[in-house]
């Protein structure tokens, strides 16, 4: 599996919800190659609503937060064919992109899922779907195994540890961008959950966390739109390749090596920050 995640900010919230279920349903332009950059980037869009929109696509989670950045999670089915599938090609992307500017495309090749639910609700568990609030934080490590060992282990004391918590989608591109979704039941027992008492064990494996991860930016989406996808095989979490990124990469405004400020109006945090009883030192989600 291939993570591609999309990020822009949203000239026209209604046309792209339309560009979105076009796409979803199969609309494509004739072939031809879609916009990309000067540096030879990848373009790319996505189909929230209607399950897969094109041979071996279908999009993770889609949606828009409230100061208009929209957020497209995408599998790419065939990582060796991403730019001749054909919902990437043509007038499907041409208008999709034209609404989001400016618009960033990045492929992940390292992908973990880990939590109570699944992507399409394999063997009998919850599906991501039911996700009503999900935190996307974007940002940089230097580890990105030893990130996904602590996110297991914290995966071993899910639901009790934050009930509100279906899952943890991270992707790592070779060089070590990173782009994490936090998939939650509804807001409110985000916050609930946020301003709760944590046990010092899940305390310590998220400030352990927290401290692999120089984040950049925290885009909220309040009411996700999210679309299934074929289940995943095979024993092994890490369901990427050895590699590096499929393509060239364009990172998302704002995250950059540096340290920077998350995006205005987005709180500081994944929803799996460490939280211990008043008097104790807290340790959040941050750059370092």
């Amino acid at each position: 599996m291939v993570l591609r995640a999309i990020r822009g900010r949203v000239r026209d919230k209604r046309a792209l919800r339309d560009a979105l279920e076009r796409g979803a349903g199969g609309s494509r332009g004739p072939g031809g190659s879609g916009a990309s950059s000067g540096s030879g980037a990848p373009s790319g869009s996505g189909a929230p609503s209607g399950g897969p929109a094109g041979a071996g696509l279908a999009a993770c989670t889609t949606g828009t937060s409230r100061d208009g950045v929209f957020v497209g999670l995408f599998d790419l089915h065939d990582p060796g064919d991403v730019d001749g599938a054909e919902f990437w090609q043509g007038t499907t992307w041409e208008a999709f992109g034209g609404l989001l500017r400016p618009v960033a495309v990045i492929d992940h090749p390292h992908v973990q899922l880990v939590g109570e639910a699944s992507l399409a609700g394999e063997g009998g568990r919850p599906e991501l779907g039911r996700a009503r609030y999900v935190r996307i934080t974007w940002g940089r490590t230097a580890d990105w195994a030893a990130l996904w060992e602590l996110r297991r282990q914290l995966a071993r004391r899910l639901p009790d540890a934050r009930p509100d918590l279906l899952g943890l989608l991270s992707a790592c591109t070779a060089s070590g961008w990173l782009v994490e979704a936090a998939y939650h039941e509804s807001e409110e027992l985000t916050h609930a959950a946020d301003r709760g008492w944590q046990e010092p064990e899940v305390a310590e494996l998220l400030a352990e966390a927290s401290s692999l991860v120089a984040v950049a930016a925290v885009d909220v989406l309040p009411a996700p739109w999210l679309a299934g996808r074929r289940p995943v095989t095979g024993a092994s979490d890490n369901i990427g390749g050895a590699g590096g990124g499929v393509g060239a990469v364009r990172h998302p405004r704002g995250v950059a090596s540096r340290k920077v400020s998350p995006l205005p109006g987005s709180p500081p945090t994944t929803g799996t920050t460490s939280r211990r009883r008043p008097g104790s030192a807290a340790s959040g989600a941050s750059s370092r």
